[in-house]
């Protein structure tokens, strides 16, 4: 009797232990976040933004109560955000829910602050339907305003609501100037335009005029610019006018795969300019992405060394702009020369932020851009530097060798290049403060190249090794049967 009576107190002694403890988490919440880019955590950058929060910022979630199954952890995941900006600002920060789908007024509410109506299809009573709905969210700042039409992947939501409180509270916003050089591929860069307008200033720019008020030019591509050009970016780079800089070897006609190298007077008027040693030259890597090509009426996936992919030790993983990246994709790329000992190069302090693999070689024009792997012969491997940022006295100025790698169809292919691409703008827009947060979004993890031999052992593995196990097992439970019974 005693030990039942002991039994049903200890009972109740953790059943009062575990409800008082979910009390106290309740009012004192703790977080433990696994995650190895801190997915579910405010980063320190977040915070300073909502500590440096002059006025009090007010959030307002539009979101349909009727939502179909595969928004649902979407939306709780919102609102555990939301909740953290809340209890990390010190009540600048503060949100509401609202539901536009029950209240007309609502609803144009929602519409009139450029939250977007969507369509989703949700299943009533064993009947799939069709309904309208809202989710999104604004954020009012004194009298400024700020809008996700839809909230759609909730990894990048922090970097979205934050780059939009530095939008409203910084009066000295940057004001970049795209210049995308080569006028026949203008129109294949309108998603690098739309991510640099959520958070910044964008104007186009039409040399030889250069506007004064750019504090940051992002130039897509080279050519032989005319003698009136060339002295306005130098003078704009004495000024302290920084310069994130999209280069290529050759342009690429990518309906049939010709390169047109570029003229010797462009490389020399870019070598004047920036003072920087280049040669006309292209990089290929057996560590490489998939392709595909046509042959007749026929498509066939081919691995392309053209298409570098840079990964692993490839990566700078002690700067900002590429500590978190797990890789990115040049595509015909222009190898640049390496520092030295003292991390110099022609009179600049030059850091690498991307590197080719130690199987990769130049090739010099005319390039063969066939995917027939006859053409690919190298002499020597030897790695180089794919992406730098050059400090001097004045300015700073990032070389990326590849103005492919932000051009539309490759940004859809491989979205870490975007997150790539926007890390370089903000360092040298805003420093470091939207970098942490990007980074978050994380991309593409490939897994790493392996050689022949770890390939057969991972597929003889892989293919015996379970019979071999079952074989093993059974021998051992075999031996040990004969064993009792000639003990019995």
């Amino acid at each position: 009797m005693n030990v039942r009576r002991e039994a049903w107190l200890s009972l109740l002694l953790l059943a009062g232990i575990l409800f008082e403890g979910n009390a106290l988490i309740g009012r004192f919440p703790v977080r433990l976040d696994l995650t190895r880019t801190h997915m579910y955590t405010l980063s320190p950058s977040t915070e300073k933004v909502l500590k440096s929060l002059d006025s009090p910022v007010r959030a307002v979630l539009y979101v349909s109560a009727k939502l179909p199954p595969a928004l649902l952890p979407i939306k709780e995941q919102t609102l555990d955000l939301l909740s953290e900006y809340a209890t990390r600002s010190g009540r600048r920060f503060r949100f509401e829910v609202v539901d536009p789908s029950r209240d007309p007024d609502r609803a144009r509410e929602a519409e009139r602050m450029g939250v977007q109506r969507i369509q989703f299809n949700v299943m009533e009573k064993d009947e799939l339907k069709v309904v309208e709905g809202y989710f999104g969210l604004v954020l009012l700042y004194a009298d400024k305003r700020e809008v996700i039409p839809v909230i759609q992947d909730p990894a990048g939501l922090e970097y979205e609501i934050t780059s939009r409180l530095l939008k409203m509270t910084r009066t000295d916003r940057p004001v970049i100037g795209l210049w995308v050089v080569q006028t026949d591929h203008a129109r294949d860069y309108q998603m690098l335009e739309q991510e640099l307008r959520k958070t910044y200033d964008v104007r186009r720019v039409y040399p030889p005029y250069l506007p004064e008020s750019v504090d940051l030019f992002v130039i897509v591509g080279w050519k032989d610019f005319t003698d009136s050009t060339v002295p306005h970016l130098r003078e704009a780079l004495n000024k302290g006018k920084r310069v994130v800089w999209f280069l290529s070897p050759a342009e690429i006609n990518l309906d049939n795969l010709y390169a047109r190298p570029l003229p010797a007077g462009a490389l020399d008027s870019l070598k004047a300019l920036l003072n920087f040693p280049l040669k006309s030259e292209m990089l290929l890597d057996l560590q490489s992405e998939v392709a595909q090509f046509q042959s007749g009426y026929m498509g066939y996936l081919v691995r392309y060394p053209y298409w570098v992919r840079v990964q692993g030790d490839g990566i700078n993983r002690t700067h900002p702009v590429t500590r978190l990246l797990e890789s990115v994709v040049m595509p015909w790329a222009w190898p640049f020369p390496a520092p030295d000992s003292s991390g110099r190069l022609s009179g600049w302090k030059a850091t690498v932020l991307l590197r080719s693999s130690k199987q990769s070689w130049r090739v010099q024009p005319p390039y063969v851009l066939s995917p027939s792997p006859a053409g690919f012969q190298p002499d020597t491997f030897r790695p180089a530097p794919l992406a730098l940022i050059l400090e001097g006295d004045s300015t700073t100025v990032a070389l990326v060798g590849s103005a492919y790698a932000v051009m539309d169809p490759f940004l859809r292919m491989f979205p870490e290049n975007g997150i790539f691409a926007m890390n370089l703008v903000d360092a040298l827009a805003f420093g470091n403060e939207l970098l942490e947060i990007r980074a978050k979004e994380g991309g593409y993890k490939p897994l790493p190249l392996l050689s022949d031999t770890k390939k057969f052992w991972l597929k003889t593995l892989n293919t015996y090794g379970m019979a071999f196990l079952v074989l093993l097992f059974g021998m051992v439970h075999l031996a040990r049967r004969r064993k009792r019974g000639g003990e019995a």
